[in-house]
């Protein structure tokens, strides 16, 4: 896909790609994570491309739906640009346009955040705990070498103490993961973003324990993820729970390329 607007999709002819603003054009501040660029009656959004799906939408129902909000408003979306634009003109209240865009780019980016800042935080504790635990290990090990004995027990308790804290954080910071991405959703859905994968299972297990116990015939909308944001892009969740479904002996299906309905 190269270039989108809705007279395209419709059956008319596409427009051009929008030519470059001209540097008279006033620019502001990013705001959300996307550039803007007025100049004259245009205003062009720039956007990371993989967003440009969110800001289309299917068939074109998310531009064609801020248009019918903002009549007289015409957007063109340029997915081959990087970052990729969405160009705002016509005579129709084009800072409403704006705005809306910047709304379907907030939730596209929101989606992503799966820690938050307090996730973020409690997770970089954990993480400083872990590299702190790391070196006590390393001069444990260089003390036994050295015949050290009383250095490398003394290391190596204050290594299993530092453990314990990084754990610590670990379990906070999963708690405030899950409930950020859980909160306010039905019992028959769960989303194991932004967990590691034992988390993940801990938590997954404990809801279909809680599910099996209740004498209903349920299915379960887990939400793995596919991987994308995973080290080389490669699914640890996903699989991890494929084996437990298995493991439990129940019946599922596959919702698309991140998401299991589990029958429990």
């Amino acid at each position: 896909m190269g270039c989108w607007c809705s007279t395209a999709a419709e059956g008319g002819a596409p427009e051009k790609r929008p030519t470059q603003v001209a540097k008279e054009g006033k620019k502001e501040g990013k705001k959300h994570g996307d550039n803007i660029v007025k100049d004259g009656n245009k205003i062009v959004v720039s956007f990371d491309q993989k967003y440009a799906g969110r800001i289309i939408g299917k068939k074109g129902a998310t531009i064609k739906g801020i248009e019918h909000k903002c009549p007289g408003v015409h957007i063109h979306i340029d997915t081959k640009s990087r970052p990729a634009t969405a160009t705002i003109t016509g005579k129709g209240d084009r800072e409403r346009a704006l705005k809306l865009i910047q709304k379907e780019l907030k939730h596209a980016y929101d989606a992503e955040d799966y820690e938050g800042p307090e996730g973020r935080r409690l997770r970089a504790k954990a993480d400083e705990y872990a590299k702190k635990r790391s070196k006590l290990y390393e001069e444990s090990q260089k003390a036994y070498k050295r015949h050290d004995g009383a250095a490398a027990k003394k290391y190596s308790e204050e290594a299993k103490k530092t453990g314990r804290e990084m754990h610590k954080y670990n379990e906070q910071a999963a708690k405030v993961i899950f409930e950020r991405r859980n909160k306010g959703k039905p019992i028959l859905f769960i989303d194991l973003h932004g967990l590691t994968v034992k988390e993940a299972l801990s938590y997954l297990e404990e809801r279909l324990n809680k599910l099996l116990a209740n004498d209903v015939d349920d299915s379960l909308h887990c939400v793995t993820g596919a991987g994308h944001h995973s080290p080389g892009h490669l699914a640890k969740i996903k699989p991890a729970v494929h084996d437990l479904i298995i493991k439990m002996k129940l019946r599922y299906e596959v919702e698309n390329v991140g998401e299991y309905i589990i029958h429990c």
